[in-house]
């Protein structure tokens, strides 16, 4: 396992960019999507004079999951992020 750089107290995903769609089927009853994107992330990275020292940081993320026909998430099957640079 990495080690941290940082004691990470408190982790709050931002926003998910550049999504790549690798892999869809449009089947009868769903829709079957497999991607990739960048999970950006901004954590608070512990204390200094009683201020909490922010911090942000980006990943490659890759995903597993099925849409409804009117395209909101029906089941999340895998998310992964890949934190191996840190």
């Amino acid at each position: 396992m990495p080690k941290l750089r940082h004691k990470i107290t408190q982790a709050t995903l931002e926003k998910i960019s550049d999504i790549e769609i690798h892999h869809s089927q449009v089947r009868e009853k769903d829709i079957e999507v497999k991607g990739s994107a960048i999970a950006h992330f901004q954590y608070n990275t512990g204390f200094i004079n009683g201020d909490k020292l922010p911090y942000q940081d980006s990943f490659l993320a890759t995903f597993y999951l099925t849409l409804s026909h009117d395209l909101n998430l029906k089941t999340l099957y895998e998310f992964n992020i890949d934190m191996s640079s840190i």
